[in-house]
């Protein structure tokens, strides 16, 4: 059986990424993209559950605008622009028991699982 997906648009390869422990506990794969053409690409070609804007990668104007462009191509898809603990593009994958301020994610997977 096929993983719900989520989208990560993010500077840093998918394993790097902070969330992914708690989006595999969820039984939720992660996939990523590093703009939005590509982003675009994947949202028509995948059945994509949730979007996250890198926090690390994008500043907060960028992951406004970013999520603006995201809801226009699909509304229905949940979006979070604020990943837990996540600043820095190089920096290394952390366990999920090192993650700070976990609601907005846990609200997310949340959101994701009750569609």
């Amino acid at each position: 059986m096929k993983r719900p997906k989520v989208l990560a648009i993010t500077k840093r390869p998918a394993e790097l990424c902070a969330t992914q422990p708690w989006l595999n506990a969820a039984g939720l794969e992660l996939i990523t993209a590093t703009n939005t053409n590509a982003a675009g690409a994947i949202i028509k070609s995948t059945r994509v559950k949730g979007i996250i804007v890198c926090k690390g990668s994008w500043s907060e104007e960028e992951r406004e605008g970013i999520a603006a462009e995201l809801w226009m191509l699909n509304p229905e898809v949940e979006v979070i622009l604020r990943c837990p603990d996540c600043t820095e593009c190089d920096e290394v994958n952390r366990s999920a028991g090192t993650l700070r301020d976990t609601l907005p994610l846990t609200n997310f997977i949340a959101a994701i699982a009750s569609k």
